[in-house]
């Protein structure tokens, strides 16, 4: 069977950008250096440009080959989406052959995470989230709170910020630090920071914002000084519900919301693959078995890091309970082959398929896992800096009363230690082993405090 080239664009613009992508790959180095600005200028002037440089930041050892392989289907995709729609069937009479929608590398990913923030019901789901977790989280806010008063962090870090559950923001903005919040569901603990601003009193509400070092304007745009016996700021517009809510707070300087992958964009990267193999593919092994090429080939070697810069935290935090990260990138390559290839047909070859999806699912753990404390090992200060890192140890078999040893823990220790030291004495042992209960769900948590080593440990 031999393959086609990729459709060539007719249009100027795409022969123009196919130009363009050629100098992309002869200074690959200057459009990886390319900084926020520069990004949002490529965004606004040449969106196959700026598509293209992602996946180059994603891809940074890819070869040039590949490089020029990716702006063809870019082109590709721009082309087809230009034309005219072809018609329902062929000129024989026989229906057309469907094919995915093209679109960008991560677009259909971003939808897929942000799915829950742009639900009609999404308030609702955050609010549940807040409500029935909070008590669940108590543990791990406490111990965090702990350690902010022993080490006093200026420049604050919370990776996988979600609904803020485990997050005693409040403590740290009290404190005068400065937070960011990283998670990579835009706006969620941006909306979850405004669930709990507004507290009930015996006579009105009271603004979490109006006690707060500093001054309101830090943290809310729309802040203007309250009167002196008042507990909410002049503008303070109420939205009764569960929370109640003000209607005017806008986001300030303080805390940072960063929308991001904490992996070294090895999730995104991963979905991205995901997406451009299945649209592809003929058969259900050909895409496990291309999407574990496209891992350890490329998507390892992803470097995406946040824009934060190197050594800029005192503190780090980031908590793994209950969901591993390869979760949703592994749903969303699921829901993928379900719209390709339809349920029947997966369910058919699943128990054929069962090593593959096992190996894949692992392989994509430890690829995560991997960019994970990497970058907790780039953004924390060398010499000051401090990590707190929670685990799953072990999960409770659903059917019967023991617990089992939760998949992948021994490769995360590992990459812990290849990059971190263990302070077991920060914390007293009661307070870091736990059990942790989540609707049906039952763990064993342990949490650890670290401190980076001085240059990393090479990898077994």
């Amino acid at each position: 069977m031999t393959t086609s080239e990729p459709p060539q664009p007719q249009d100027a613009m795409l022969r123009q950008f196919l130009e363009t992508a050629a100098r992309v790959s002869a200074h690959r180095k200057k459009y990886l250096l390319a900084g926020p600005a520069r990004m949002a200028s490529f965004a606004r002037r040449n969106p196959l440009l700026h598509k293209l440089v992602c996946w180059l930041k994603l891809h940074s050892s890819c070869s040039p080959e590949r490089l020029l392989e990716e702006a063809h289907r870019l082109a590709s995709n721009a082309n087809r989406e230009m034309s005219p729609q072809a018609p329902s069937g062929s000129a024989s009479g026989a229906p057309a052959q469907q094919t995915p929608a093209a679109s960008s590398p991560s677009s259909a990913w971003e939808l897929y995470i942000d799915g829950c923030r742009r639900a009609p019901d999404g308030d609702a789901l955050i609010s549940a989230c807040r409500s029935a977790c909070g008590d669940t989280f108590l543990h791990e806010r406490e111990n965090l709170t702990q350690l902010y008063r022993r080490f006093k962090p200026k420049e604050i870090g919370c990776l996988g910020s979600g609904c803020l559950n485990d997050v005693p923001v409040e403590v740290f903005l009290r404190g005068g630090s400065r937070v960011c919040l990283v998670d990579w569901i835009p706006g969620i603990s941006e909306k979850s920071f405004a669930f709990g601003l507004i507290r009930p009193r015996d006579t009105g509400y009271a603004c979490l914002l109006c006690n707060l070092p500093g001054g309101g304007a830090k943290f809310c745009k729309n802040f203007k000084a309250p009167a002196r016996s008042a507990h909410v700021c002049d503008n303070f517009c109420l939205l009764e519900g569960d929370p109640p809510r003000c209607t005017r707070y806008e986001t300030g300087v303080q805390p940072r919301f960063l929308a991001g992958d904490a992996t070294l964009g090895r999730a995104t990267s991963f979905a991205a693959g995901a997406e451009r193999i299945v649209a592809s593919a003929n058969s259900l092994t050909e895409c496990f078995q291309s999407l574990l090429q496209e891992c350890r080939r490329f998507c390892w070697t992803a470097r995406q890091t946040l824009d934060i810069p190197d050594g800029k935290l005192d503190f780090v935090s980031s908590v793994m309970v209950m969901s591993q990260f390869e979760h949703e990138p592994y749903e969303f390559f699921s829901k993928l082959l379900v719209k390709r290839f339809g349920q029947e047909q997966i369910l058919a070859q699943e128990e054929s398929l069962r090593p593959l999806m096992e190996e894949l699912r692992a392989e994509l753990f430890r690829m995560q896992i991997d960019g994970h404390v990497r970058e907790m090992y780039r953004l924390v200060n060398k010499k000051r800096g401090h990590v707190y890192f929670s685990v799953e140890l072990f999960e409770k078999h659903p059917e019967r009363k023991d617990f089992f040893l939760a998949e992948g823990t021994p490769f995360m220790l590992e990459t812990l230690g290849n990059y971190f030291f263990f302070d077991l004495e920060a914390l007293p042992l009661d307070r870091t082993l736990r059990r942790v209960d989540v609707g049906k769900g039952h763990s064993v948590i342990q949490s650890y405090l670290l401190t980076p080593a001085p240059r990393p440990r090479p990898a077994a």
